[in-house]
């Protein structure tokens, strides 16, 4: 059997996921659709909207054979950590393809473009401008060096910034092919949240399917205000230079809601993605070097029956451990307890949002 992954974060999943669905399966008949999904804290800096066996569920009512988890922390890094880690999976996961949006469309582009951002030209001047300018956000400095050098706009859709990522790290392994699926539907995650948080059933009924199950609905960061500030109070100053996250503790120091303390963070000089990933960071010990690693699991959280068929035949070449319960994981090295432990840590603080007690990491695995 052959498989087509997805790396993504259904958070929530809607209607373009579908869209992305019925491509994949026109390109690519027969082939057994891999999510790669985010587990409880995604890419934006935040914790996700539904928990994680929700969000695989209603992937797996509208078109995925199997969801794997992209855990922590790298479901809540960079574009280029959480890129590296779901290519990785992907590859463990013996997929021979690699589909992703785009809002372009344009494959060869985005691999010229690829080819332009990792050039000795390229690196070499980003250094010098980074050393030279401090209060910028990275991206800004990015786009402006690359049109400079090459004379042309870089890609600045949040789509095909992952693809660029997605790209790069593919050229590391022989035996996956990228696919680019050219996003021409309106649907985004961002309005089917303020759909949801605004409870606007017009909004819902357009952008989601009328089969999701929406569980409970988790406010994020700003649900657990109280927790956030108070943790980051008591963080000690960073002496090394580390100018994010004594921004951040200043403006928790001196901020008594949620509200107020994001509106004096330094969004000028970085993103409010970027300063949300780093909160999370701050609050679960976590540090470049854990986020520059490679996932040492993933977790399957479901499957159907042509993704069970997949697994049976692939468990041999699947080379990452694949876990369903505790007890799986007594076989991971020492890298892959410590990463399963701060992941455990989130999932329990993750519960606090819904209001109820830690229900633990691992559930049952959703069999359709």
């Amino acid at each position: 059997m052959q498989s087509v992954a997805v790396i993504c974060e259904y958070n929530p999943f809607h209607n373009g996921h579908i869209c992305l669905f019925k491509e994949i399966r026109r390109s690519f008949p027969g082939h057994v659709i891999i999510s790669v999904m985010s587990g409880n804290t995604v890419q934006r800096g935040e914790f996700a909207i539904q928990h994680k066996y929700v969000r695989a569920m209603n992937a797996l009512l509208n078109g995925t054979d199997l969801v794997f988890e992209l855990p922590f922390p790298f479901s809540v890094s960079s574009a280029e950590q959480f890129a590296n880690a779901g290519v990785f999976i992907a590859h463990a996961l013996k997929a021979e393809i690699l589909a992703f949006g785009s809002e372009s469309g344009d494959l060869e582009r985005l691999k010229k473009a690829t080819e332009n951002l990792n050039s000795d030209n390229f690196l070499s001047e980003m250094e010098k401008q980074l050393k030279s300018i401090s209060n910028e956000p990275f991206i800004s400095i990015r786009e402006r060096t690359y049109e400079k050098l090459f004379g042309e706009k870089l890609f600045n859709g949040g789509n095909d910034i992952l693809a660029l990522e997605y790209l790069k790290h593919i050229k590391k392994y022989n035996d996956i092919s990228p696919y680019a699926i050219h996003r021409t539907e309106p649907f985004s995650a961002t309005a089917a949240r303020s759909a949801i948080y605004e409870n606007n059933k017009d909004d819902i009924r357009c952008i989601i399917p009328e089969n999701t199950v929406f569980g409970e609905i988790h406010k994020g960061l700003k649900g657990l205000s109280s927790l956030v500030l108070g943790y980051l109070r008591l963080t000690p100053s960073y002496d090394n230079g580390n100018g994010i996250r004594n921004a951040i503790k200043y403006a928790a120091e001196k901020s008594v809601d949620y509200e107020g303390f994001i509106c004096s963070l330094p969004t000028k000089t970085y993103t409010l993605s970027r300063l949300r990933r780093e909160i999370i960071a701050m609050i679960f010990a976590v540090t470049d070097a854990d986020k520059n690693a490679v996932p040492q699991y993933t977790v399957l959280l479901g499957a159907n029956e042509t993704g069970l068929k997949y697994l049976s035949e692939k468990k041999k070449e699947i080379f990452l451990p694949v876990l369903t319960k505790k007890a799986d994981a007594k076989s991971l090295s020492k890298q892959g307890t410590n990463q399963l432990k701060k992941a455990e840590l989130v999932d329990s603080i993750y519960s606090i949002g819904l209001s109820r007690e830690g229900v633990g990491y691992f559930r049952t695995p959703i069999i359709l």
